[in-house]
């Protein structure tokens, strides 16, 4: 049975006011962290997406200039159709790809998400407008993060945040390069078929930016630490993060992947500080410590 609500229903429907189109809701994502996606049949006989863009206008025209032209190139990610403000905020429309995140974690499933992350590389070269994402490691980024929020929370976060303002002294602030990054590359973004082959890297709503592909992968590898954290990992799931260790320690540059990792930690640090629960702010803060103290 489909799963929707009204809410889904009236984004459909203001977007069929304006486009003149008379898509119908068949359904909705059972994961996603960027608004959830609606499924819809586009009404001419095609499936598509719907998901609310977490910016404005303007950069969700270029996130869909962006991805339409990896599509193009024939990277798998999802054809943007249409871009549409509505009174319920900024909606992008894109046609739907085949395929379900995968159900287990495994090294093989990390060297797939690797594989079609390295077809991000180069991508943006002429696309010279499109912003890299900011590290933030001096001060505080806009909107966020805030250092603000370490400095007040704790002495363990006040640690963090020492080492990460020191790696930002140290190192370079900016990230150079021509490779697409999607800042969101979780692995409930990233689509498999019954084959174990990716047909689909999902979610741009977070926007499109520029930079080194790799950096993509610390999210993903710290995206790993909500089950390595557990009671009982899966000796298979400790054996995937640990793939992506090496790989990571292998092909980005030691003070690289240290401003990586700051950086990272200190995005998930400015939220899990203010509106996490206790277990997770503790282990929040101790995979900060084992990496950057």
């Amino acid at each position: 049975m489909a799963t929707f609500n009204t809410g889904d229903l009236a984004v459909v429907e203001a977007l069929n006011r304006v486009l003149r189109t008379r898509m119908r809701v068949i359904g909705r994502a059972e994961e996603g962290t960027s608004g959830g996606a609606i499924f819809v049949d586009l009404g001419d006989g095609g499936s598509g997406v719907v998901t609310t863009f977490l910016g404005t206008r303007a950069r969700a025209e270029q996130t869909a200039q962006v991805v339409n032209h990896a599509h193009a190139s024939g990277v798998p990610v999802p054809q943007h159709l249409h871009v549409v403000e509505t009174g319920n905020g900024v909606h992008l429309v894109q046609a739907r790809l085949e395929g379900e995140p995968s159900k287990t974690v495994t090294p093989a499933v990390i060297d797939a998400v690797v594989e079609v992350n390295d077809r991000f590389a180069d991508l943006l070269v002429g696309y010279d407008e499109v912003p890299t994402l900011p590290l933030c490691l001096r001060q505080s980024g806009d909107p966020y993060p805030h250092h603000e929020v370490l400095a007040s929370h704790s002495a363990r976060s006040r640690a963090i945040l020492n080492a990460i303002q020191t790696i930002g002294r140290e190192h370079p602030e900016d990230v150079g390069g021509n490779d697409l990054h999607h800042v969101d590359l979780d692995l409930s973004n990233v689509l498999f078929d019954e084959s174990g082959s990716v047909v689909g890297v999902v979610d741009w709503n977070l926007g499109v930016f520029r930079g080194d592909r790799n950096q993509a992968l610390v999210k993903t590898r710290f995206e790993q630490e909500w089950a390595l954290r557990g009671p009982a990992p899966e000796p298979m799931q400790v054996a995937a993060a640990s793939h992506l260790d090496d790989i990571l320690k292998d092909r980005v540059a030691t003070t690289d992947l240290s401003r990586y990792w700051a950086s990272r930690l200190l995005y998930q640090l400015h939220w899990m500080l203010q509106y996490g629960r206790p277990e997770h702010v503790d282990w929040h803060l101790t995979v900060a410590e084992e990496r950057l103290l």
